[in-house]
C-alpha cells in the first residue's frame, strides 16, 4: 500500500493478492446505465440498479461499496491490468479567505 495525505488531497494505492475484480467491464456498464437512469430521474427503474452483485457475491456483499467509494474518492479510480490493485484520489474543498 502507498498513500499520501495532506489538507488538499488524499491519494491511496492498494493491491490485493487475490484474483482481482474480473467483472469490471460489467460493473462499468451497470454504473453507466445507473447514472443515465439517475439523470432521467426514473426512480422506479432505479430500484433495479441499487446494487451490483455477481454469482460470486455472498451474503456479506451488499453490492454497493464501489458506488460509495466513487462518491467519496472524487478524483476517480484507476485499476491495474490484473484488476487487483487500485489507485484512488480524493480532493478536499479548500476554504477561500477573503479580505473583508
Amino acid at each position: 500500500m502507498w498513500y499520501s495525505f495532506d489538507s488538499t488531497h488524499a491519494h491511496l494505492i492498494v493491491q490485493d493478492e487475490g484474483p482481482g475484480f474480473k467483472d469490471l467491464e460489467k460493473w462499468n456498464d451497470f454504473n453507466k446505465k445507473r447514472l443515465e437512469i439517475l439523470s432521467e430521474q426514473d426512480f422506479e427503474k432505479l430500484s433495479d440498479f441499487v446494487s451490483f452483485r455477481t454469482i460470486k457475491s455472498d451474503d456479506n456483499d451488499g453490492g454497493n461499496a464501489l458506488f460509495a467509494a466513487l462518491e467519496y474518492w472524487n478524483g476517480g479510480f484507476v485499476f491495474n491490468d490484473s484488476r487487483n490493485a487500485v489507485a484512488m484520489l480524493k480532493s478536499f474543498p479548500q476554504k477561500k479567505h477573503s479580505m473583508g
